[in-house]
């Protein structure tokens, strides 16, 4: 038996290889997906498909010239026809190579057989014939199960109206459970009513889980609110278009301070926005600093605090920030994440900043995914409603406040 193995881009394409190099008698013994194989591995970033052939005996050797002339004429379909070394077109037999094969290896004799020993050679034949048979179509399915997992990753869980918003949810990188709990309830009360009325209550279900958006709220009186979260996700900047928004969009009263004496340059970036939006701005370097200057603020309507961004996983620097809390509660915390952050990561980060005391989540690059399912899952999650999203780094332009109906729509 001769072994060989073949790579495609596609299953078809190898299996394609496997028929002009082997014949249609070729037997697959494995398929999978690989790496390519030496240098093309440095040139083709996508996996290929490895198919692992067979095919029995050697290649034979020609016949003589008289032994040609006086072999009778095979009929069509088999080897020797007019067809050459073509494949089998679409819709023959694809057993009849390997019967000829399995008649080909039956056991030769020296002599003659008899009429009785060709009787008992028959039936054993027939019988490993159909044993090669059953052996091909096990093959057979298990490389159409393994084309059907490569082709489809999601295989369909929902009746024909409800799969495509199932996987329109996980495409969006919606939790697999939350997005089965959103389709089964949809499933229950869903008989006849078309995907697209469907559609329409799956986007309800997502905005009753998001729950309506809570932007800052100016009652009246000095409204202290702080920008908490990670390093990298964007509160400085964000801190940057809620001033400019309320100051210049709104005429209310604002002021900054600046609690980040750790990152280089962080300073001088919110003095340098407050100065173009004409607003007085404070450093603290630790948390009496920080209540003398509210103390001096009470006459504004807002004033924003930014804070450095800290590693989740630093104990002494999430307890330091915690110390300003003490000191000095703000009216509201805003846990500021990038919709681009990993799920697992995202919640670690919320885990560790519960004892920041944030009442709402703030989600920033928006513009920089077109998968939003974070969203959802952090909201749900964190049992927090979302107060702004952020789509750029243009001030103040880049910002607007939650709508639980828009973003459903982003996520479905």
């Amino acid at each position: 038996m001769r072994v060989k193995k073949f790579y495609g881009s596609t299953l078809a394409e190898a299996v394609e290889r496997v028929k002009q190099e082997m014949g249609p008698e070729a037997i697959i013994l494995q398929t999978r997906r690989v790496r390519p194989p030496g240098l093309l591995a440095w040139v083709r970033r996508r996996s290929m498909v490895e198919v692992t052939a067979a095919v029995a005996g050697e290649p034979a050797a020609a016949a003589p010239a008289d032994a040609v002339a006086a072999r009778p004429p095979a009929p069509a379909g088999v080897g020797g026809s007019p067809r050459g070394d073509r494949p089998e077109p679409p819709g023959a037999d694809p057993f009849a190579a390997l019967a000829k094969t399995a008649l080909s290896e039956a056991p030769h004799t020296s002599h003659r057989a008899s009429d009785g020993e060709r009787s008992t050679q028959v039936p054993q034949i027939a019988a490993d014939v159909q044993q090669v048979k059953e052996m091909v179509a096990a093959i057979w399915r298990q490389v159409q199960a393994t084309r059907e997992v490569l082709e489809d990753p999601v295989p369909p869980l929902y009746p024909e109206d409800l799969d495509p918003i199932y996987r329109a949810l996980v495409q969006s990188e919606v939790e697999p459970s939350l997005a089965r709990c959103v389709t089964d309830a949809l499933l229950e009360n869903g008989e006849g009513k078309g995907e697209g009325l469907l559609r329409q209550e799956a986007l309800g279900m997502l905005e009753r889980l998001l729950g309506p958006g809570r932007p800052i709220e100016l009652n009246g009186r000095c409204r202290v609110v702080a920008l908490v979260g990670p390093t990298g996700a964007g509160k400085t900047t964000t801190l940057a278009k809620l001033a400019a928004h309320y100051a210049l969009g709104m005429r209310k009263k604002v002021a900054l301070i600046t609690l980040d004496t750790f990152r280089v340059g962080a300073i001088e970036q919110l003095r340098a926005y407050a100065e173009i939006a004409g607003l007085p701005n404070y450093v603290a370097g630790n948390p009496e600093e920080m209540v003398a200057i509210l103390d001096r603020l009470r006459d504004r309507d807002l004033v924003l605090v930014d804070t450095a961004g800290r590693n989740a996983r630093d104990e002494m620097r999430m307890s330091e920030l915690n110390a300003f809390w003490t000191a000095r509660r703000p009216d509201e915390v805003h846990l500021v994440l990038s919709v681009t952050t990993r799920y697992s990561d995202a919640l670690e980060v919320i885990e560790r900043h519960r004892n920041t005391g944030f009442d709402r989540l703030l989600f920033t690059k928006l513009d920089e995914t077109v998968r939003h399912g974070l969203l959802l899952n952090l909201s749900v999650v964190a049992q927090r409603p979302i107060s702004y999203v952020t789509t750029g780094q243009n001030v103040p332009e880049d910002i607007a406040a939650a709508r639980a109906g828009d973003l459903a729509k982003l996520i479905l």
